[in-house]
């Protein structure tokens, strides 16, 4: 367990930019995916003043100064956007007791997704473009050529219970999430 180490503890803090070390090999350049995404964030960043992901950063060996550890983008899109100081979750060890406090993060992280709040009118649009003839199935992310050959020959469907049949109950409601999260994206 972390133990507070200099009155600090393990948790979200707002700290300078400059009281950030980036390690010495980390790797500054980016792909044009990261490049558009950093872009973004900077554009973001400049709008609303603060950063909502957490970049890691533990304690250094430099008094008043700590290591990132994860985020090299969010930090570099705070950079660009002229932000002063950053959110961070800060993890009260030094460099060498973090890797496992990281690698637990990464996989938590994988579960802290989008809880959407699905409406009837969301299952009826659903229904309504599945059942249309003329619908492109696989456009539902998550659908591919079998489920679409599954989802057309059980048309017409009335209720979400009947889709369930075809796609099982997650499978199906992640189908709606997907379609619903794609039409407000388009």
């Amino acid at each position: 367990m972390i133990e507070d180490i200099r009155g600090i503890e393990t948790k979200p803090y707002l700290v300078a930019l400059n009281e950030i070390k980036i390690p010495k090999y980390s790797k500054s350049d980016f792909s044009k995916s990261k490049l558009r995404s950093i872009k973004s964030v900077n554009e973001s960043l400049k709008s609303w003043k603060f950063n909502f992901s957490l970049p890691i950063v533990c304690l250094s060996e430099d008094k008043g100064k700590y290591e990132l550890l994860t985020g090299l983008p969010i930090y570099q899109a705070s950079v660009d956007a002229e932000i002063q100081r950053i959110w961070v979750f800060l993890v009260a060890a030094q460099r060498s007791e973090t890797d496992k406090i990281v690698e637990e993060f990464l996989i938590q992280s994988k579960l802290n997704e989008v809880i959407f709040e699905l409406t009837d009118d969301d299952i009826e649009e659903f229904l309504s473009f599945i059942n249309n003839k003329n619908s492109i199935l696989k456009r539902i992310p998550g659908v591919g050529d079998v489920f679409a050959n599954q989802i057309a020959a059980g048309r017409p469907y009335e209720t979400k219970e009947q889709l369930q049949e075809v796609g099982g109950k997650n499978r199906s409601i992640n189908w709606i999430k997907a379609f619903k999260q794609a039409d407000k994206t388009s």
